[in-house]
């Protein structure tokens, strides 16, 4: 029954992003306003399976060629940080790529973001949170 628990709870986070990826690409063209160069990513997983977890990174045209790093930290029962990996992004196309594979400890609660190389910041909506499987 946990491990139930545990794939609705993963279910429910990807049906979250998917439906937060589908806002952010109907306003990621408009507003022609002030960000001057703002990068704001869109995170979710691309794949996951037991050990392994890889990451889909998608930009406005704007920021293509941006260069970004997937940071993926897990916390065990304590709230310590037991687990911490950083890959680059490599791009697919000018506004899609993919990051990983990471290999977060099983039921751990985790948090990655992305970031650009030469700060550790996350970017404005390139965080994403879920529990390795």
């Amino acid at each position: 029954m946990s491990k139930k628990a545990l794939i609705t709870a993963i279910v429910v986070v990807c049906a979250l992003t998917l439906t937060a990826s589908a806002f952010a690409a109907k306003g990621g063209k408009g507003g022609g306003g002030g960000g001057g160069g703002t990068v704001d990513p869109t995170l979710a997983i691309s794949s996951q399976q037991v050990g392994a977890v890889t990451f889909s990174v998608m930009v406005p045209a704007s920021a293509s060629g941006t260069s970004m790093v997937v940071t993926v930290n897990c916390y065990d029962g304590w709230s310590q940080v037991n687990y911490t990996a950083a890959n680059a992004v490599v791009w697919s196309t000018s506004t899609v790529g993919y990051a990983g594979s990471f290999s977060p400890t099983s039921g751990e609660s985790c948090f990655a973001y992305v970031h650009t190389p030469t700060s550790s910041t996350p970017l404005p909506g390139g965080t994403f949170s879920f529990v390795a499987l």
